[in-house]
């Protein structure tokens, strides 16, 4: 989910942990990319428990992970990497990601990698665009439940 702050995006993914939560009693998390980054780089300390696959799995094991804040990190190539791993192992064992930046589409997959955007938009995978703050109430309904069951058809077409 792309779109400027204050439109809405967390409102939206919290509302689809929320109904994940009640309807499928699944595991849900809502996390920023740099909480990510630091608990993965938390591992490379000499005292530390953690393995680096205790942290991708982790995330990986979650039924829906929310990553919020996507492009405040540095975005340098570690934590591209450590993005993708993540992603990728969601991908692999067919688990949904929610992405959510401020950044446009085509400034997001510049600073998380053209992989971690082409595992994202895989198997009728959804690029939203968030104005919910204009909308009025019917149609943030009907873009919930978009995002929920991930129509797959022309987003200008949108069902009644």
């Amino acid at each position: 989910m792309c779109g400027k702050p204050g439109t809405g995006k967390n409102h939206l993914a919290i509302g689809i942990g929320k109904l994940i939560i009640e309807n499928f009693m699944a595991s849900v998390r809502l996390t920023s990319a740099i909480k990510i980054a630091r608990n993965f780089k938390a591992t490379w300390a000499k005292d530390s428990e953690e393995r680096e696959s205790d942290v991708i799995e982790m995330y990986a094991s979650l039924d829906l992970l929310i990553i919020d804040e996507v492009c405040v990190q540095f975005g340098n190539d570690v934590e591209k990497m450590i993005l993708f791993e993540i992603i990728n192992c969601r991908y692999e064992n067919l688990k949904p990601t929610i992405l959510i930046s401020n950044l446009p589409k085509e400034e997001l997959a510049t600073f998380v990698g053209e992989r971690v955007i082409n595992r994202m938009n895989d198997g009728g995978g959804l690029y939203t665009k968030v104005h919910l703050g204009k909308l009025p109430f019917t149609q943030k309904s009907r873009l919930f439940l978009l995002l929920n069951y991930s129509y797959q058809g022309n987003p200008n077409e949108i069902p009644n």
